[in-house]
């Protein structure tokens, strides 16, 4: 995700919507002046505060993509990670952007803790 921004760039605003909820998007998105954030790589718009939970398989997908860039991880450690951060959601009700900085921090620190 991008840093808060005032407005997005024009070429990442990609509407597929009706026509009538296009134009409603296009005028919050240029007359809205709270900060924006914007994903490059999907297109995805949050309109100021944090992104909501995802469902848990979508959210085991992106745990699986930050996963697979740490190279020097190992295998058994990686799933000690998701398994830790799957409990932390499905048991703790943790919300994805805090369980995702704990793991996060557990690959920084070397620790998996249990809750």
């Amino acid at each position: 995700m991008s840093g808060p921004e005032n407005r997005l760039p024009g070429c990442e605003q990609v509407f597929s919507y009706n026509a009538e909820a296009g134009r409603l998007i296009r005028k919050i998105s240029h007359n809205d002046h709270r900060r924006h954030r914007h994903c490059p790589e999907c297109g995805l718009v949050s309109f100021g505060g944090k992104l909501g939970d995802r469902p848990a398989d979508v959210f085991r997908a992106v745990l699986d993509k930050i996963l697979a860039a740490c190279k020097h991880i190992s295998q058994s450690r990686i799933r000690r990670l998701r398994e830790g951060a799957m409990k932390r959601k499905r048991e703790y009700g943790r919300s994805d952007t805090a369980n995702v900085e704990e793991m996060l921090n557990d690959i920084r620190l070397g620790s998996e803790r249990q809750n």
